[in-house]
């Protein structure tokens, strides 16, 4: 919960004046907690969201991503350092 509440508070919408009342706390965690896991694209997660990992969704977006990454790499190799390309 402390790992959360400190996500939460670093947020840049975060209203560090506090919120007018209960309901507006409501609203707005409920809005952070629909970004967090619909749209925010987590580093710790290759970079696709908690909804997309939950339904197995990574798995296609991951593959779609190796194989841009490998036709990107066959048209200019002199751009790519490495043999392999990244996650």
């Amino acid at each position: 919960m402390e790992s959360m509440f400190r996500t939460v508070k670093y947020c840049a919408s975060y209203p560090h004046d506090g919120f007018a009342s209960l309901m507006a706390a409501r609203v707005w965690i409920e809005g952070f907690v629909q970004f967090y896991n619909e749209e925010h694209h987590h580093s710790g997660l290759n970079f696709v969201t908690p909804n997309q990992k939950h339904n197995g969704e990574d798995v296609m977006i991951l593959a779609k991503r190796v194989k841009v990454y490998e036709e990107a790499k066959a048209k200019n190799p002199k751009r790519w350092i490495n043999a392999n390309t990244r996650n």
